[in-house]
């Protein structure tokens, strides 16, 4: 039983849930594809070449026997996401079951992703962006985190100082050698002069393709010391902000975005100074639109647009931005080289989408931030149909920095780009209110929202659990310890369970008639209780762990009973869910039946959102608890091995699937 039809209101919770709760998962899969290598291992294998998990688990330096099956379930999820393709086959296991295998081959999204025939691919930048919160008091994140600006920090931590560099030299070498295939505006140029440049790849091939070109890569001292020796480039040391080697034309790529308006202006006078009468100054960033649409391209950029917030203090800025800051450098003309590219459609998509995953733990983070500082609930406050400004916003905030609107307004121009609210612009000044999806991230009339879920770490070459190797012992056992995450993951699951209860009773009537039911792992009994609030008559137990249940609230009609279920089914493996629904067999009257609500988890990995946010929490199972979701056959071979006779499906409520095991075909 599978929904053919989503609702507007139910994709828009499918996300919300996704943005609260799993949204850091896709890109730290990711992150773990890439340090594995396991595109590389696909694309090896020749074109169109489609392997198994278990093809790949062989290539790489493992002896984890559960090597594969976590990597079938994060290519799952990237599937899913169109980073990879797949195919089913029927698989035969020695005991004579028949099951299906995926094989997993590269999409088009891949080719950004893996080496080009000039070895370069996104993946390296992606890794940057995630080797590694500022709002209320100012400052430059990065700062604080690291005691030194993100520059300086490069110079003492030389591996990031690799990292950063190798993601630096791709991106630029993939972007240049689509730049040179359409501006002309190096043509006729003696002389040039590389801001910034790094180690010289850029100039480099800039030079090679107008040889009449002396190049001047001019950079800081640490920089330069070991780049290599390029054909008609010469590596100049110094500091852009004291003074720039002189040359017919200045070029800057990605290094305004890195800089405060006025450090920006600063370095344009210098450059200005450096270049003669009709000289110019190339510059190559991105353009932040006024309005925070939600194409791939304005997402990218405001992505990056919040990187520079956090890493440098910097911004992505608009074209009028930038002209401003032109004509106060002294420039007399300004002008956006709106050349066309000459990418096809797809492909540019691919290369945005690409792009977009390389920086994919920015969106999770910015949301994380404006749900603790309660900005959307602010919105909510000013009553239906409310726009506010940002200024407004900081207004109602316990904070005297002075930065703070500015800050708020491009955090909430990026969750805009999502539809996470939506937007008006009067003289010029954005103004945000609530969307459909706002909904599910603010609280409902019972006070409820989606919002505090959230969490995840990564392993996969030595096997065990990631969240017991990050934190030497199992989760349920950590928030015994840990009050102040206790309390945010029972708030977090009686949220949620909530959201979703409300409209499984609208539509499940399998309560009717029960005397009595065991809500196994209840946690604080909300859910059970609204179960007892529509069917009075059935008295009702709430069974969890002992620190769970011990500062639950009374409940009408509910009785909380305290047990050691989760020595039981901490791992939620086969094995271990066998075990509990062989106990919940025993438990039950010769016609009673065990209600189960889970999500199931297609075995073709669609790109649908209902599939997406199944996928995630399969993630989030795996390196939080060993556990899985599961598909449709593999909940029927369980309750049929723990001796259920019948097994049902009824309904489907925000993607959590009704499903009953009935002791009993009668």
């Amino acid at each position: 039983m599978a929904p053919t039809q989503i609702s507007e209101e139910l994709e828009a919770s499918l996300f919300a849930m996704q943005l609260a709760g799993t949204s850091s998962i896709l890109p730290m899969v990711l992150k773990t594809a890439l340090e594995l290598d396991l595109l590389e291992i696909i694309a090896m294998a020749g074109p169109n070449a489609f392997l198994s998990p278990s093809d790949i688990a062989a290539q790489l330096p493992t002896n984890n026997p559960n090597a594969s099956m976590m990597l079938d379930r994060m290519l799952r999820l990237l599937a899913s996401y169109n980073v990879l393709t797949y195919l089913l086959r029927d698989k035969v296991t020695s005991d004579g079951k028949v099951l299906v295998e995926r094989l997993y081959g590269l999409a088009p999204l891949s080719k950004f992703l893996t080496k080009n025939e000039d070895g370069a691919s996104i993946a390296p930048l992606c890794l940057m962006v995630q080797d590694k919160d500022a709002i209320l008091d100012g400052g430059i994140a990065f700062d604080k985190a690291h005691g030194m600006p993100a520059f300086k920090y490069n110079q003492i931590d030389k591996r990031f100082n690799k990292i950063f560099n190798k993601g630096m030299f791709d991106h630029s070498s993939i972007t240049m050698k689509k730049i040179l295939e359409t501006y002309k505006g190096f043509e006729g140029l003696n002389s040039m002069v590389d801001v910034g440049g790094g180690s010289g790849a850029v100039l480099s091939m800039i030079v090679t393709k107008y040889p009449s070109i002396k190049g001047i890569n001019f950079d800081l001292h640490h920089v330069i010391e070991d780049a290599p020796p390029f054909p008609g480039v010469a590596h100049v040391g110094g500091d852009m902000f004291v003074s720039v080697p002189k040359g017919d034309a200045i070029f800057i790529k990605w290094i305004c975005h890195d800089w405060s308006d006025e450090d920006c202006l600063k370095l344009l006078k210098n450059c200005y100074d450096a270049v003669p009468r009709h000289g110019k100054v190339i510059v190559a960033e991105f353009i932040l639109s006024v309005a925070p649409d939600s194409s791939l391209a304005a997402k990218c950029t405001a992505h990056s647009d919040m990187i520079m917030l956090v890493d440098h203090g910097g911004k992505e800025r608009t074209e009028k931005e930038f002209e401003e800051l032109a004509k106060a450098a002294g420039f007399k003309g300004f002008k956006v080289m709106t050349t066309p590219t000459q990418m096809s459609e797809e492909l540019e998509a691919n290369y945005l989408f690409a792009m977009k995953l390389a920086s994919a733990t920015v969106l999770p983070m910015v949301l994380k931030t404006a749900l603790e500082l309660g900005l959307l609930e602010i919105i909510v406050m000013a009553g239906p149909g409310a726009f506010l400004s940002p200024s407004n916003i900081v207004a109602q905030l316990p904070t005297k920095n002075p930065n703070a609107p500015v800050m708020l307004d491009r955090m909430l121009r990026l969750l805009a780009s999502y539809n996470v609210l939506t937007y008006s612009i009067r003289d010029g000044e954005r103004l945000y209110g609530m969307t459909l999806l706002s909904k599910f991230l603010t609280k409902n009339e019972g006070g409820l929202s989606i919002a505090p879920l959230h969490h995840m770490k990564d392993a996969v070459l030595d096997g065990g659990i990631p969240f017991n190797k990050a934190h030497g012992m199992p989760i349920f056992e950590y928030t015994q310890r840990d009050q102040r995450l206790n309390k945010i993951v029972n708030r977090a699951m009686s949220t949620l369970s909530t959201i979703v209860m409300k409209n499984i009773l609208e539509t499940y009537n399998g309560f009717k008639g029960l005397n009595s039911i065991v809500d196994v792992g209840g946690g604080t009994g909300a859910t059970l209780s609204m179960i007892i609030a529509k069917y009075p008559s059935i008295k009702g137990i709430n069974f969890d762990l002992h620190h769970v249940i011990q500062h639950a609230p009374p409940l009408p009609g509910v009785e909380h009973v305290s047990g050691d279920m989760f020595r039981i089914c901490n791992d939620w493996s086969d094995e271990e869910c066998l075990k509990l629904l062989k106990n919940c067999y025993d438990a039950l009257d010769d016609d009673g039946k065990v209600i189960v609500e889970e999500l199931i988890v297609p075995a073709a990995p669609d790109s649908s959102p209902s599939t997406k946010n199944s996928f995630h929490y399969d993630i989030l199972m795996m390196v939080n608890l060993n556990g899985k979701e599961r598909t449709q056959k593999e909940y029927e071979q369980l309750a049929m091995e723990a001796g259920f006779k019948a097994f049902k499906i009824h309904c489907i409520a925000f993607n959590s699937y009704i499903m009953e095991f009935l002791k009993t075909t009668n």
